[in-house]
Order: C-alpha cells, then sequence, then structure tokens
C-alpha cells in the first residue's frame, strides 16, 4: 500500500483524487480549508502554508500530489507579493520532498492558459 499525501484536497481535483486513492492507498489530504463532511481519509486543515512541510515530514509518503495553488492573484496583492509567496511555498515544499525522497506530481489548473479571449462561461 502505497502513502500517497495529497495537497489542495478540498479543491476539485483533490477531492477526487483522494476519494479514488483512498481504495487501494493510504491517504493524507491536506489542504488550508477545513473538510466538508466526514471523509474514509486521514484529513489535515493545515494552520499555514509552512505546516505543509511539518505534516509530509511526519506522514513520510511515498509520494506527493500537489495540486494546491492559488491560481489566480488576489486583487490587493502586487505581484511582486504573489509570485514570492508562490515561489516560497513551492520551493520549500520541493525541498522537504527531497530531504525524505518523496516523489512528487505536480498538477496545474485551466487558468495558467488565460480564459482565451472568451467572455462567457461554458457549463
Amino acid at each position: 500500500m502505497r502513502k500517497i499525501a495529497i495537497t489542495g484536497a478540498a479543491g476539485f481535483l483533490g477531492k477526487h483524487l483522494c476519494s479514488l486513492l483512498s481504495e487501494s492507498d493510504q491517504i493524507l489530504a491536506l489542504d488550508l480549508h477545513p473538510k466538508s463532511s466526514d471523509l474514509p481519509y486521514d484529513y489535515q486543515q493545515l494552520s499555514n502554508e509552512l505546516s505543509l512541510n511539518d505534516s509530509l515530514k511526519a506522514f513520510q509518503p511515498d509520494l506527493c500530489i500537489h495540486a494546491a495553488f492559488i491560481n489566480r492573484k488576489p486583487q490587493d496583492w502586487h505581484d511582486s507579493t504573489y509570485l514570492n509567496r508562490m515561489s516560497t511555498l513551492n520551493f520549500e515544499l520541493c525541498q522537504t520532498l527531497y530531504d525524505i525522497e518523496c516523489s512528487l506530481l505536480l498538477v496545474s489548473s485551466s487558468a495558467v492558459y488565460g480564459n482565451g479571449g472568451h467572455t462567457e462561461s461554458i457549463d
């Protein structure tokens, strides 16, 4: 049984990954948001981004699926604030995973492409 840590566990992708993978693997679900209901896997609400590294060190996963990211800069943040916070968080995460010899699967979002000039949403 693999030990898999999933960041962004309260998000769309994270919820589905946790549910699917918990059928065969030991899951540690991590997010800044509280869990939404009783879940069949370990869920930790992080107090802040830095507590992520402590949780990973304690769990010692074989794989970390990193699905957490602030993919749209908050309006009240300067570009430099956003880039600094995101790069610092991800650098520290990668360093922790390297230190504990854990593989990383880094996922992305359609937000990296922008809206492609479309103004209407597709439902």
